[in-house]
């Protein structure tokens, strides 16, 4: 595979994890995961919003910005279950105006210093399915999470992948009918699709 670089994206439950961890498994590349367990503010921010949003949202800048920066200084081949522009989308949705400016600049100053990926993979799901996935992987404190959640969640990357399409190789699969975990034939077509050499900007892609 030509991309030294993939990540996959997308919102809450949509299958970041399990498509990077099979897409690893199948190129043998280096999976890189979110780091989330270590958040301590992140099932308090689901409990009260207004009160940790800031607190959980800068303690995810930090771990991504160390983990990423850690891979740049080892120039390995990776495949990731996020991309630092996450960091970004979750906060302009979580936080207050006066706190996302201040976030802003802490983001911008430090972004620059991070590998960028050569392949953004971006996995769609209607909030209902989202909300399903969650069910279904028991995590107590995402139990918090209500489908307009999700879908706000939905509008901030639908924008801000909108927005940087200019910068990326996107390509956006929606996911909503499939199974690719437990359906080999979806996921070695997915796999084919991954070896096209895409062009800068957005391509929808129908699996």
């Amino acid at each position: 595979m030509e991309y030294s670089y993939i990540a996959v994206e997308g919102n809450i439950g949509v299958g970041k994890t399990t498509l990077a961890s099979l897409i690893s498994e199948n190129i043998n590349r280096k999976l890189v995961l979110e780091e989330f367990e270590d958040n301590y503010f992140l099932p308090l921010f689901y409990k009260n919003k207004g009160a940790y949003a800031f607190h959980t949202e800068v303690s995810f800048l930090i771990k991504r910005y160390e983990q990423l920066l850690h891979i740049k200084k080892h120039g390995e081949k990776i495949i990731a279950d996020y991309y630092f522009m996450k960091t970004l989308v979750f906060a302009k949705n979580n936080l207050t105006d006066p706190e996302f400016k201040l976030f802003s600049k802490l983001y911008y100053n430090l972004k620059d210093s991070l590998p960028k990926p050569d392949l953004v993979v971006y996995l769609k799901r209607s909030p209902k399915s989202l909300l399903n996935n969650i069910g279904k992987r028991g995590r107590s404190f995402e139990m918090e999470i209500t489908a307009k959640y999700l879908n706000q969640i939905n509008k901030a990357y639908n924008f801000y992948i909108e927005n940087e399409k200019s910068n990326f190789r996107i390509v956006s699969i929606n996911v909503e009918k499939l199974d690719f975990l437990n359906n080999p034939k979806q996921l070695e077509v997915i796999l084919d699709r991954l070896e096209d050499r895409y062009p800068i900007g957005l391509t929808v892609i129908d699996i």
